[in-house]
């Protein structure tokens, strides 16, 4: 299909050689102006004659203060060739700043030609694929990773006064941002400096703020990477992070017991309501924000899809985090058997207990398990009655006597062995 282009050369503020640069991929150029632009000298149109073989037009027209002549030059242009070319062996493009330029493309469209206007972005983003500072969007579709450069773009155009500044703590806020494995941060850091949005200096980072906004404009809607890729990406996200990230933030290790839990679960949440009323529960949360980071945190890992009202678990993300070996992971929360039970609740429960015991003056006496079993309901009410008397011997607030298990007065009135 020939390509013809028509160039408002007025109301394009480039350099005389990247424009020329764009032209060389039409079959035909028709410059209009009426004031000879001051990046344009002779001897650059005949270079530029040369370099379209001889098909270059110019269209030169009176200056007018009423009226825009280069506008009205190429509308009389547009309508000429309209009568010389087939639509469907030829496409218009136009290249101009001025939103005047709209109605001649709505005179070719009249006429069932193809007609494309190029904003000064896209003409940006031409100049860039040609000089290797950007990939095409056909890349997109290929490479998962542009993506994520864009991704980051987007956040850095909106964080232009909170960026990292070293190597390392800028790898640390790719994985922090992206969640992906080691070999996958290092190559988005490579691709980084190959598209010259960051340049390193001994260890420092800077950054090309032109390139950034530059990313963060494509619209790579349409392409999205192949379900195959897609594929891959979701198991890579399926990985833990390491040990060292998960002790370093609470969320994670706050992640890390709600899969224990899960892994252990058999009859898992259906719904979202149901999966919030289960971790309140457990985990023994009250404040809404606090659950909503909670979920957002285990969307972001692909423990859970959200379909509608409904949630998918992935039981397979769920064994990978249920199986890390983490001890100091678990400060928090205290382990019987396969349960775990929040730490603040067992000492809630004690300060119950000891109240319950001195004021009724049963230290010493026989433990009444229904008495028991209340208190200590009040605070986890739905544990299983077995997990919360193993859990009173295992603390010292009862013990063993020939006569039967009796209130221990010193474990309930010393610090509980957390």
């Amino acid at each position: 299909m020939k390509k013809i282009l028509l160039l408002d050369i007025e109301n394009v503020t480039v350099k005389a050689d990247e424009i020329f640069a764009f032209c060389q991929k039409y079959d035909r150029v028709y410059v209009s102006f009426a004031k000879t632009p001051a990046i344009f000298a002779l001897q650059d149109i005949e270079l530029l004659s040369k370099l379209l073989n001889y098909k270059l037009f110019l269209i030169t027209m009176t200056e007018n203060k009423k009226s825009n002549g280069a506008d009205f030059g190429l509308a009389f242009y547009a309508r000429v060739l309209s009568g010389q070319f087939k639509p469907n062996k030829t496409k218009f493009y136009i290249l101009s700043s001025d939103r005047d330029f709209e109605h001649i493309a709505r005179l070719l469209q009249k006429k069932s030609f193809k007609v494309k206007q190029v904003t000064k972005e896209q003409y940006i983003m031409h100049k860039n694929i040609d000089n290797g500072l950007m990939p095409k969007l056909t890349e997109f579709k290929k490479n998962i990773y542009l993506h994520d450069i864009k991704h980051l773009c987007d956040i850095w155009t909106k964080e232009n006064n909170n960026r990292p500044a070293k190597i390392k703590t800028l790898k640390k806020d790719i994985y922090q941002k992206l969640k992906l494995t080691d070999e996958s941060v290092d190559r988005i850091f490579e691709l980084l400096q190959e598209y010259k949005i960051v340049h390193v200096n001994h260890t420092k980072i800077g950054y090309n703020q032109g390139h950034i906004k530059n990313w963060s404009a494509l619209d790579t809607g349409d392409y999205q990477p192949d379900k195959m890729t897609l594929k891959l990406r979701k198991k890579e996200l399926a990985l833990p992070p390491k040990v060292e990230y998960i002790l370093g933030d609470m969320s994670l290790k706050r992640l890390k017991i709600i899969c224990d839990l899960l892994f252990l679960l058999k009859k898992k949440p259906a719904t979202i309501n149901e999966f919030s009323e289960w971790l309140k529960e457990e985990l023994m949360i009250e404040h809404v924000f606090s659950m909503q980071n909670i979920i957002n945190t285990i969307q972001s890992y692909c423990v859970i899809e959200k379909r509608n009202h409904q949630i998918i678990f992935d039981d397979e993300v769920i064994e990978n985090w249920a199986r890390i070996n983490i001890n100091r992971v678990n400060d928090n929360f205290i382990r019987m058997g396969n349960t775990l039970l929040v730490k603040d609740g067992v000492m809630r429960l004690k300060d119950k207990l000891a109240r319950f015991v001195t004021l009724g003056q049963k230290i010493g006496e026989q433990v009444d398990d229904t008495e028991y079993l209340d208190i200590a309901k009040s605070v986890f009410p739905n544990e299983d009655d077995k997990i919360l008397m193993q859990l009173a011997i295992c603390q010292g607030w009862v013990i063993m006597k020939d006569d039967g298990v009796v209130y221990s007065g010193l474990a309930l009135k010393r610090p509980s062995i957390l």
